[in-house]
């Protein structure tokens, strides 16, 4: 057993990845869930439109990767949506031009985004560092990181 442990993390907003060096904390690796992103529990109304296929419902979690909807709308697995995110406080909806259903069980619908404007993954950044402030999961404010325009 050593006293010094090397991790890989992630940033939960802006994707950056480094490694963090910890004393005599070991690490358990979790295999049964690949998210690259935590997810932040929320509540606010989403609509979603594929092709002849729109629908509404809610948004349970999200993160800057993906997030999990609840809706009586049925999709397929693999399937490309548009989805319009409205954020609380913001009148405007966060639109996400591609995202891809991940997951599907009864009700609910787990998505990727695949796509977003620089602009629209901004707010949507901005979003989930207040909700994580608000919760008390990270304190000091991110600094600005360039991504690649999409």
């Amino acid at each position: 057993m050593s006293l010094l442990y090397v991790y890989p993390f992630r940033c939960q907003l802006c994707g950056y990845r480094f490694s963090s060096v910890q004393w005599g904390v070991r690490y358990f690796r979790v295999d049964q869930d690949r998210r690259e992103y935590e997810r932040v529990p929320v509540n606010f109304p989403v609509a979603f439109v594929s092709g002849e296929v729109a629908g509404k419902g809610w948004v349970s979690d999200i993160s800057m990767g993906g997030c999990t909807i609840r809706s009586e709308t049925q999709l397929s697995y693999a399937q490309i949506v548009k989805v319009s995110l409205q954020i609380p406080g913001d009148d405007l909806p966060v639109t996400v031009d591609a995202a891809v259903v991940r997951n599907m069980q009864v009700n609910r619908i787990g998505l990727e985004f695949l796509r977003l404007q620089q602009v629209e993954r901004k707010r949507l950044q901005l979003f989930i560092q207040s909700e994580l402030q608000r919760r008390g999961l990270r304190r000091e404010p991110m600094e600005e990181v360039p991504t690649v325009a999409t």
